[in-house]
């Protein structure tokens, strides 16, 4: 119950753009064009192009993740579509592809679809960042904890020190009970972590963790200093009741619980509140 990381493949794993020939434009650098010129300037001429006749893969990548990024998501679908139609299956552009079609089915719940192009992504390009984090992120989701934390650490190979990897761990160990490995994780993320958001879900998963393992006192600590940065969490809520009521407080476990299912966690609360709280 607690947060995991998922964001879309064309914003995460393209990071780290060199110089490229136009021979040879690989998604990095277009992802560094685009940044360049800027994605508003940059799209009549990129959903133009999509309109003409033998748009490339790279026509076809661009127009994709400007409409990604502008919420066009109409166009998003309908250029995808055309994108798949003129990539070779064997080429980097492919595996982007598939990555960002994979997050339309997150987007959707469709967590089979996601997985399936996820993998595909993976055996094109086995070092994907992008789609080693999410297929730990469906692999949480679907209760597949031990799967999670496989992918999890195959990223840390790829991309040492990866935050995503680390706040995926910081979870799945929890969910496996492997209690201390969560923390450890837990710690690793929040010694490099700035963004606010991220560092809220690594103290609300070292909190649980922490407390289920026996620390209450820091457990509680970590999940309020979570709410201080992200009050609006349901799952950070949902946790300080799970704490609450291993301390037999049952009163404000159930105000918890009560706060996360406000916030939008009615499925992580209806248990607890159906069994404690009438």
């Amino acid at each position: 119950m607690k947060y995991l990381f998922f964001k879309c493949g064309l914003l995460l794993a393209l990071i780290g753009c060199s110089h490229h020939s136009e021979q040879q434009l690989t998604p990095e650098a277009i992802i560094e064009e685009l940044t360049k010129t800027g994605f508003e300037q940059s799209w009549p001429a990129a959903s133009t192009r999509m309109q003409q006749d033998h748009p490339t893969p790279a026509d076809c990548f661009k127009a994709i993740f400007l409409a990604g990024r502008l919420h066009k998501k109409e166009e998003s679908k309908r250029f995808l579509l055309k994108g798949f139609a003129v990539t070779e299956k064997s080429d980097p552009m492919y595996a982007e592809l598939l990555i960002y079609r994979s997050q339309q089915h997150v987007d959707n719940q469709d967590y089979v679809r996601a997985a399936k192009d996820l993998d595909s992504a993976l055996a094109i390009n086995p070092k994907s960042i992008v789609a080693l984090q999410n297929l730990g992120y469906i692999a949480a989701i679907s209760n597949e904890n031990e799967l999670a934390v496989s992918y999890s650490l195959r990223l840390l190979e790829v991309a040492p020190g990866d935050s995503g990897a680390l706040v995926n761990l910081s979870y799945s160990c929890g969910e496996l009970g492997m209690y201390s490995d969560a923390i450890k994780y837990a710690k690793q993320g929040l010694a490099k972590v700035k963004e606010e958001q991220m560092r809220a879900s690594l103290l609300n998963n070292m909190g649980y963790s922490m407390g289920m393992s026996g620390d209450m006192e820091k457990g509680m600590q970590h999940i309020d200093s979570s709410l201080r940065l992200r009050p609006e969490n349901p799952y950070a809520w949902c946790n300080k009741g799970i704490l609450l009521l291993k301390q037999d407080k049952k009163g404000l476990a159930c105000e918890a619980f009560r706060m996360a299912k406000d916030k939008g966690g009615l499925n992580m609360t209806e248990h607890y509140i159906r069994q404690y709280c009438q």
